[in-house]
């Protein structure tokens, strides 16, 4: 089977990212894990919602 250039490229492209860990098309998930590191990484802070949720019901039963 002959490949145009542009389709070898594609492969190469492919493989450069499945050796890497990079997420498939099909992978939603792993798309949105890997949407998230992204952001951690370019300095947009999460916060961690279930230690909020924690810290207020202490505070609440504290009264």
């Amino acid at each position: 089977m002959v490949q145009t250039l542009s389709e070898e490229d594609e492969a190469r492209a492919w493989l450069d990212d499945f050796q890497q860990g990079k997420p498939g098309p099909g992978d939603a998930k792993a798309r949105a894990v890997q949407e998230m590191m992204e952001r951690i990484k370019n300095g947009v802070v999460l916060r961690p919602a279930k230690e909020q949720r924690v810290a207020l019901s202490q505070a609440a039963a504290l009264g």
